[in-house]
């Protein structure tokens, strides 16, 4: 992951093409603890680092599950957003490849 200015963040995610679909999955890696895309119409759309210091004054509100926590403030606010991708088709893993995602940290007042 890197920064490429203070509100986007670059990261490096594996792209998954679905059998008779143009959609595709989008997967970060295993080892993305504390680490959320979040999608909008099915599209990465915003990133979440639960670590990072824009959400410091609110981390003791994402215990114990901050995936549940996203979805009643998402919910609060008439959000369309989601933790996961509604995606039908079969994944072709084998045609998956690494792809660069600029994303939007998630807004803090998304979460207030």
């Amino acid at each position: 992951m890197q920064n490429s200015f203070p509100d986007k963040v670059i990261l490096n995610v594996r792209k998954i093409p679905l059998l008779l679909s143009k959609k595709n999955l989008y997967r970060m890696s295993d080892f993305s603890y504390g680490e959320w895309i979040l999608f909008e119409n099915g599209e990465p759309r915003y990133y979440l680092y639960v670590f990072d210091e824009l959400y410091s004054g609110i981390r003791d509100q994402f215990n114990p599950n901050v995936e549940t926590y996203l979805k009643k403030k998402f919910k609060e606010k008439g959000l369309t957003l989601s933790t996961r991708e509604v995606r039908f088709g079969i994944p072709l893993s084998s045609k998956s490849q690494i792809v660069e995602l600029s994303l939007e940290k998630l807004p803090l007042n998304f979460l207030l």
